[in-house]
């Protein structure tokens, strides 16, 4: 079989590039009842992904091609039929050639759907000026890539667009774009997640993510905003931590 099935490969189980440590991969995306994910990815290109790690366990098994895994700076080369998990927390990274086909399981929830629009999203707007430009600051936010960060970031925010917390204002994408290098920078941090779909209507937005750290610890977040007139970010207002409940 050269390929997954078509039911496999339905769009709308897509997984965002987002959330994908690989260029040029194409990864479908499965829920199980505990909140582990299982994924199927194809690479259409000899590609190695970005060095990451996470706060589960995931298990590798090679369909078809070659895989090597380096962990913690050990490789382990893997083909057909061949598995290995990846213990929680590891550094790790994954070299791939062409046409090679793997399957993932992992312990814990690793991505979201390219399809991240809120179920009361219509079809136009999955490819409005709102949805382009929060994916595409989704996108840079977990791209360790300094040049592409920056031109990600560009597109979708705007020269005098504000990033506001309780603590700081950040106005522009340099700014926007120093803090997150700082953050990325971070060897305790693991990365950046999406926990919700992203309710996009009009010029405005609202979604929640995490923050995942290497000792298992997260932080909660609640972002909305607003585009401008040019589809770009002009005000993302940032909350950290779940709301007080009524006294």
């Amino acid at each position: 079989m050269p390929r997954f099935p078509d039911f496999v490969r339905n769009p709308r189980n897509r997984l965002a590039l987002s959330c994908q440590f690989t260029d040029d991969i194409e990864g479908y995306l499965f829920d199980g009842e505990d909140g582990a994910q299982v994924a199927l990815w194809t690479c259409h290109a000899d590609r190695a992904s970005k060095e990451h790690a996470h706060v589960f366990d995931e298990y590798v098994l090679v369909i078809e091609g070659r895989c090597t895994v380096v962990v913690e700076g050990q490789r382990v080369e893997l083909g057909p039929g061949q598995e290995f998990v990846v213990p929680k927390g590891a550094r790790q990274s994954m070299e791939v050639t062409a046409g090679t086909r793997t399957l993932h399981v992992f312990g814990g929830r690793r991505a979201t759907r390219e399809s991240f629009l809120s179920s009361s999203a219509s079809a136009d707007d999955a490819t409005s000026p709102v949805a382009r430009a929060v994916r595409t600051y989704i996108q840079a936010s977990g791209e360790r890539d300094a040049a592409t960060r920056e031109k990600l970031l560009r597109a979708c925010f705007a020269e005098r667009g504000r990033f506001v917390t309780r603590s700081r204002v950040l106005t522009g994408p340099a700014q926007v774009d120093a803090m997150i290098a700082r953050f990325l920078a971070d060897p305790e941090v693991l990365g950046f997640r999406l926990t919700s779909a992203v309710d996009a209507a009009g010029t405005t937005f609202r979604y929640g993510s995490r923050v995942e750290r290497r000792d298992g610890t997260s932080a909660e977040f609640f972002d909305a905003g607003e585009i401008d007139a040019d589809g770009r970010i002009v005000t993302l207002l940032v909350f950290t931590g779940p709301l007080a409940d009524v006294q």
